[in-house]
């Protein structure tokens, strides 16, 4: 359902998704606020290290993911929208951790222009958390591509208009398979390009009696050592064939996977997108092959397709091949000193931008000076890495650059004087 939404001269469209049936994302909660380890399945990136981003656990909600796939599986076209819910600190053990709830759908119409999408979208979607009483923790972006991991100029837009550390990205890409990714700025330069584990949120009495949990997520480039069903919510695809025992193929010192009552069977990567018209019914309940060992196997058993098929399917499910010099980062985007500079320009702008939208929620009572002051610790933050570059590039300034300067000058200017007449302390 579309809303118009006119706050301060700043007019936009959002959809807000609710499943049928689902509880809403404030609905009351129970006083434990515990990770829910139990109703979970956690999720890892097939080349990450262990442990990594151990210390903020994020659970992402069945509904928040089925609302992802089916905003971008409609066509081709880049999608963009916000993410929902809270960040929950245990009462016992006082660690944090994060759980997106729902999704903001963000109107079409801009492209590939993250900027442009959020930035509008941000502002737009205050409306809407306000009178839901939900908490941003994010965005996310689906577009028809094989790689999962952000762009330079996404990167740049996340940093600028999400201060806060702990609020995440998800990528969703859609091709000859289904990759995604979570992600979250750190120091490390190519947190852009490094999924993160996550949690799938689960309801519990979906759970069943021999422990197998549902699962919905879609993405091939992440393994789970559980035991997880295909929803009867999936879409079928084509007809599963039956692999053979997963012992027999696995490498010495690989983990015992829990077994189910059913037959185990595989899924085709194909039956991770629409299927039409199909029967109801028709989907019997998988289980999801983890492990590229167990890949193997199924894909070895099914040597009766045709050999088009089958090497399509090998080129599907080959290992990625580890990082490397030639792995692209935000910063490899930028090679030559004066492209680094109009980089460094560009990120500038786009945090004044960011303020500047801030400043206009602080003016209408819908932002704090806490928010206030993280976007001008981040415009002072790009203005010292922008004057960095130019004094390190060796670049002469010609006039349209003598004029940007300027410009980006008073920009900052204007940021300094506009938070002194908040009232706000510094931070």
């Amino acid at each position: 359902m579309w809303k118009r939404v006119k706050k301060q001269r700043v007019q936009g469209r959002v959809a807000r998704f609710r499943v049928p049936g689902g509880a809403e994302p404030d609905a009351a909660r129970a006083p434990d606020d515990a990770m829910p380890l139990a109703a979970s399945i956690l999720w890892q990136p097939i080349d990450a290290a262990p442990g990594q981003d151990a210390e903020l656990p994020v659970f992402i909600s069945q509904r928040a993911l089925t609302a992802i796939h089916d905003h971008c599986a409609a066509g081709h076209e880049t999608c963009f929208g916000l993410l929902t819910g809270r960040l929950v600190r245990t009462a016992d053990t006082g660690a944090s951790y994060l759980v997106v709830e729902s999704t903001i759908r963000l109107p079409g119409g801009t492209g590939d222009d993250a900027k442009a999408a959020l930035l509008e979208g941000w502002v737009v979607a205050q409306d809407v958390v306000r009178r839901t009483g939900d908490r941003l923790v994010g965005w996310y972006r689906g577009r028809w591509t094989g790689d999962a991991g952000l762009t330079s100029a996404e990167a740049g837009t996340h940093t600028a208009v999400f201060a806060e550390p702990w609020q995440v990205a998800v990528a969703v890409g859609s091709g000859d398979l289904t990759v995604g990714g979570v992600f979250r700025r750190s120091t490390r330069s190519a947190w852009a390009h490094e999924c993160l584990p996550f949690y799938e949120l689960v309801d519990p009495s979906s759970i069943r009696p021999d422990g197998s949990k549902p699962t919905r997520l879609r993405w091939d480039n992440y393994r789970t050592e559980e035991t997880a069903l295909v929803t009867s919510a999936t879409p079928p695809g084509p007809a599963a064939v039956p692999a053979p025992a997963e012992a027999a193929l696995a490498p010495a010192g690989a983990p015992s996977w829990r077994t189910s009552s059913l037959t185990p069977q595989v899924l085709w990567p194909d039956q991770f997108g629409s299927a039409e018209g199909a029967k109801a019914g028709e989907a019997a309940s998988s289980r999801i092959r983890v492990g590229r060992a167990g890949r193997w196997a199924a894909y070895i058993v099914a040597g009766v397709l045709a050999v088009a098929g089958l090497l399509r399917l090998y080129s599907a499910v080959a290992s990625p091949a580890p990082p490397g010099p030639a792995q692209r980062t935000p910063e490899a985007d930028a090679v030559t000193p004066g492209a680094r500079l109009d980089r460094a320009a560009d990120t500038l702008a786009l945090a004044i931008a960011a303020f500047d939208l801030r400043a206009q929620l602080f003016a209408s009572r819908q932002m704090q000076c806490p928010e206030l002051a993280r976007g001008l610790v981040l415009v002072e933050e790009r203005w010292t890495a922008y004057n960095g570059v130019r004094k390190t590039s060796g670049v002469a300034l010609d006039s349209a650059g003598t004029a940007r300067d300027r410009a980006l000058y008073a920009d900052v200017d204007g940021v300094e004087r506009r938070f002194e007449r908040s009232a706000c302390p510094r931070p």
